[in-house]
């Protein structure tokens, strides 16, 4: 007679046996407990070592993205009419961002540059930027240095808080737009032009 091939009995779940995906994430996190991600080391000091960089690209979208504890956070070389919204850079070696070696026509906004070691935001030989709705806070730097030649940028509706050196700096830079920005506790000057 033909029976139906007999069902195996599951087999004892082990220690390492997580079952299910929902169960696999809560054994996950229960396994992981107050482990922290550390940093590789040296890490913060190691040049070339970026959170997302990009040379020579046009039309990116960086959205919703954290970088902490790189070199650079964002490093952008001769990048154009690109955004990055809602990201978060902290802690980084340099600057949260960097826009350098003429890129232009970018738009930054809504994101949040916190405790580098050196500027918030960072443009270098960049031009015709829009940065608009930006938190930088607790940079050793800068909130937002503009320098090398960088013209014809807007800056506005920034909240700069708790800068090291300058709140806004521009050096060697003009024909910029600075509106309706929120500058306090700029260990220096709040706006210096």
């Amino acid at each position: 007679e033909d029976r139906p091939p007999a069902e195996a009995s599951p087999a004892e779940p082990t220690s390492h046996d997580w079952g299910p995906p929902a169960a696999s994430l809560r054994s996950l996190a229960a396994f992981l407990g107050g482990i922290k991600p550390s940093l590789p080391p040296g890490a913060p000091t190691e040049t070339g070592l970026y959170g997302i960089f990009s040379d020579t690209q046009i039309n990116l979208l960086i959205a919703n993205v954290t970088v902490t504890g790189a070199f650079e956070g964002i490093y952008f070389s001769n990048v154009s009419s690109s955004i990055i919204v809602q990201d978060s850079a902290g802690a980084n070696g340099r600057n949260g961002i960097t826009l350098d070696n003429g890129s232009w026509a970018n738009g930054i906004s809504n994101n949040v540059f916190n405790s580098n070691m050196n500027d918030g935001i960072s443009l270098s030989n960049s031009s015709s930027n829009t940065l608009f709705g930006n938190t930088t806070h607790s940079n050793a730097d800068d909130g937002i240095n503009l320098f090398d030649s960088s013209s014809n940028n807007t800056l506005s509706s920034n909240s700069i808080y708790a800068s090291g050196d300058d709140g806004i700096a521009l050096l060697s830079s003009g024909n910029n737009t600075i509106s309706g920005n929120t500058v306090t506790l700029s260990g220096s000057i709040s706006i210096f032009l």
